[in-house]
């Protein structure tokens, strides 16, 4: 009685595929659990792939408009703006020798105008006092008709220079006036401080385009980080699939709708000493009870 008990309570090879069978199935579960939560992280990390793709890309952006700006714009503006400061420097240097020298006509002039109008006066002078001690007379044949054409003719002609004197002292003061107000030194400032902004904006370009190299290595090195978790992820999610696939493989065989007797089940739980049956003894399918009365 006591071993019929036991061989009621002992487990058939029906048991133990069955057994196995709901096992399988709980871990295929719990695997193909695995397998969804890695493909929703999967999907996140490509998201944060085509992020960090993007940020390299306007990190590499930035960085060529900033270098682009250095080497087309601002290398020509600095050479432009010192060869501006340096041409506004020469000019003043010209201006302040041409206003010497329109001071220096102008004093010419201003002397030359008053010679030329004190010899006006004599010449006047002198041809009225000829008029009055010779009397001239308008006879074309007379010797003194002869000596007032040529009176007439210096006085008419120192009038003439003390005219043209005149003239020229007014013009000179014009061009004097014209040099006054077109001030050229106050353009030496506006030089030094184009000069001075041009160095600046170099200054903050080149911070720009070394901060921008920074943005591009960190850019990168975040895509590779990327790259490498999504790359580890899928290498997971090929594993677990692989056990999944596994796992419906093993438990097809085992059962397709309905358990079917496999007779090779039987025979492996007789060697690991699971089956009631002994050694030798004829089985009859998967479910037998091995039962014995």
């Amino acid at each position: 009685m006591a071993e019929k008990s036991k061989s009621n309570t002992s487990p058939t090879p029906g048991n133990i595929v069955c057994e196995f069978h709901k096992k399988k199935e709980g871990e295929r579960a719990s695997h193909e659990s695995a397998l969804a939560a890695s493909a929703i992280l999967i999907e996140s990390l490509e998201i944060e792939r085509g992020y960090a793709l993007c940020c390299r890309a306007k990190a590499e952006e930035t960085g060529d408009y900033y270098r682009d700006l250095d080497n087309f714009e601002l290398f020509d503006m600095q050479k432009s703006s010192e060869i501006i400061k340096a041409k506004i420097k020469t000019l003043v240097g010209q201006d302040t020798e041409l206003g010497k020298a329109i001071t220096a006509a102008s004093k010419s002039l201003n002397d030359l105008k008053k010679k030329l109008q004190e010899s006006n006066d004599a010449a006047c002078q002198m041809h009225n006092c000829l008029q009055s001690l010779l009397g001239f007379k308008e006879e074309k044949v007379s010797g003194k008709h002869e000596l007032s054409e040529k009176v007439t003719c210096v006085t008419d002609l120192a009038k003439k220079l003390s005219k043209h004197g005149q003239d020229a002292a007014a013009a000179m003061v014009k061009v004097a006036g014209i040099h006054t107000f077109s001030n050229l030194e106050t353009l030496q400032p506006f030089g030094d401080k184009l000069t001075q902004a041009v160095t600046a904006l170099k200054s903050g370009t080149d911070s720009l385009i070394v901060t921008a190299k920074k943005d591009e290595e960190k850019a990168q090195a975040d895509l590779t980080l990327v790259l490498n978790n999504l790359n580890a992820e899928e290498f997971r999610s090929f594993g677990t699939t692989g056990v999944v696939n596994g796992y419906n493989g093993t438990l097809g065989f085992i059962c397709e709708e309905e358990c079917q007797p496999i007779t090779c089940v039987e025979e492996i739980c007789r060697e690991i000493g699971k089956c009631e049956s002994e050694a030798g003894e004829s089985l009859h399918g998967q479910f037998a009870t091995g039962d014995k009365d």
